[in-house]
């Protein structure tokens, strides 16, 4: 699995999951918020955004923007923390992870939604 943007407001999740990512030798990348990340996408190529719905929700004008601009990010598959809820915009959708999570288990999460897409 290439790398993961990992889109989320919650200071003390994100970090955390970014040792957890690395010590696994798995590329991650932390962006804490939704308003500025397209160029983001275009320099790094995740193979894997994981926007959690409610971070997206705060900046979603400005998310619906980068979105439609963007054919990397139209083409980079989805997963949502949530509920897709607001963000039906967004076609490449992968899956959901569960608002409550334990952050040892999301690499594997991930892993086996990206299997199931493959």
């Amino acid at each position: 699995m290439g790398l993961t943007l990992w889109i989320d407001k919650n200071e003390l999740l994100g970090p955390f999951l970014e040792k957890i990512f690395k010590k696994q030798n798995r590329g991650f990348y932390l962006c804490p918020n939704a308003r500025d990340f397209a160029y983001l996408v275009e320099d790094l190529r995740p193979s894997l955004i994981v926007l959690d719905r409610e971070t997206g929700l705060l900046d979603l004008e400005v998310l619906k923007a980068q979105y439609e601009g963007s054919s990397t990010m139209r083409d980079t598959a989805f997963v949502v923390i949530g509920e897709w809820e607001g963000l039906e915009f967004i076609q490449n959708k992968l899956g959901r992870l569960p608002r409550k999570l334990d952050p040892f288990e999301v690499p594997k999460l991930v892993e086996e939604l990206v299997k199931i897409k493959n």
